[in-house]
């Protein structure tokens, strides 16, 4: 189950790319330890544009052809999840799980994690 934040669309006209975004999703294993609710940001998205159409530039090129990053963190429920719910603007989650049960997440230390810059492979040595 995936809920992503909803724009209207003149908000959408007056975004600039590249963008990143966050996203929610609860998973439903076989194993109920097993379930997690994912927190996810897929950072340094493009606009998408036809492989025939001509760039005006390299540097243009260049950006058509970045490839996204997208990291998670996973929390771990008890359960599978059926619904999952955002509170836009917010780091509150509500989720369903198939135990009948409603439970409320505040993911603000996923997003923070997911917000430090990702180590390089000089500063992992």
């Amino acid at each position: 189950m995936i809920d992503a934040a909803k724009n209207n669309v003149l908000r959408h006209k007056k975004d600039l790319f590249p963008m990143d975004i966050y996203m929610v999703a609860g998973s439903q294993a076989e194993k109920r330890s097993d379930n997690r609710l994912y927190v996810m940001k897929w950072a340094e998205m493009n606009k998408t544009t036809h492989e025939d159409e001509e760039c005006s530039d390299s540097s243009e090129e260049e950006e058509r052809h970045r490839e996204p990053i997208i990291r998670f963190e996973a929390i771990p429920v008890r359960g599978g999840i059926n619904r999952v719910r955002s509170m836009h603007g917010t780091p509150i989650v509500a989720t369903w799980s198939e135990e009948a049960e409603v439970s409320i997440w505040n993911v603000a230390s996923a997003i923070e994690e997911l917000d430090r810059p990702m180590p390089t492979a000089k500063q992992q040595m």
